[in-house]
């Protein structure tokens, strides 16, 4: 099967004039759904079979980024080849961890789970990652923070990072790589608590539309946390994505 080390080589994408690499993720997810999704302007975001996709593409999200994480935990296993108590293991930084071979699979996950990611935002039509930076900033200033600005996905990073003052994301452990891979999916999965509809539900429970968005942004938000403390910051982003929409491209193509 392709995967990402198959296809180094066709990456095209120039990161110095890319003007937001979340914004050309959305856009280079679109143009894939477009090869295998017919979405009609009438969807509705009560529709249970709607609600049903979005559901399935939370469910999708979790399962890559757990088996991200997975990864790791196969080098801190006590009964692996590297012999390390697993306490210990978790205790050490994030940076060494990374060092180790065969890690490969690890940032292929997480490119899977921002595929899946962004993929669900889309269904729920938010195709423009600007209206995800706007909520942010309102509710940062809801808090009584200093006026910040978002109008790319550096932004957002450095809005992360200024939020987490006492985390040095590149001297972070295991265990707090644990703890964001967790926000991040717990983000992922409680926005769909706000879907309340069913295929065998007869009630028609209306979606509660302002609470939807401000967990979807939430869960944008808790990506770049995670993102951050996986030692993967926005042009690495770019390229993990790329390398991936290519193989996804050429499994599309030759029918996989």
């Amino acid at each position: 099967m392709v995967n990402i080390k198959d296809v180094k080589k066709e990456v095209e994408v120039d990161y110095n004039e890319v003007e937001d690499v979340m914004q050309l993720i959305f856009d280079k997810q679109k143009e894939l759904m477009e090869k295998y999704w017919t979405i009609n302007e009438r969807w509705s975001l009560h529709s249970p079979k709607v609600q049903a996709s979005i559901r399935r593409f939370s469910k999708y999200t979790t399962e890559e980024t757990s088996e991200a994480f997975e990864e790791i935990f196969k080098y801190i296993n006590p009964y692996s080849d590297k012999g390390i108590e697993y306490k210990e293991a978790m205790n050490k930084k994030v940076v060494d961890v990374l060092k180790w071979d065969k890690l490969l699979h690890f940032q292929e996950e997480i490119a899977d789970a921002i595929h899946f990611f962004v993929e669900k935002m889309i269904l729920a039509w938010i195709d423009d990652v600007d209206i995800l930076y706007q909520e942010i900033e309102d509710d940062l200033l809801k808090q009584k923070w200093k006026i910040v600005q978002i109008l790319k996905y550096k932004d957002l990073e450095d809005v992360v990072k200024n939020n987490n003052k006492t985390v040095d994301f590149k001297n972070i452990t295991l265990w707090e790589l644990y703890m964001y891979t967790w926000r991040f999916i717990y983000s992922v999965n409680i926005a769909d608590n706000f879907l309340r509809n069913k295929e065998w539900k007869h009630s028609n429970v209306q979606t509660n539309i302002p609470w939807f968005m401000k967990s979807l942004w939430q869960s944008l938000y808790h990506l770049t946390e995670f993102l951050l403390a996986s030692q993967i910051e926005e042009e690495q982003l770019l390229n993990l994505y790329i390398l991936k929409h290519n193989v996804n491209k050429f499994r599309i193509k030759t029918k996989y």
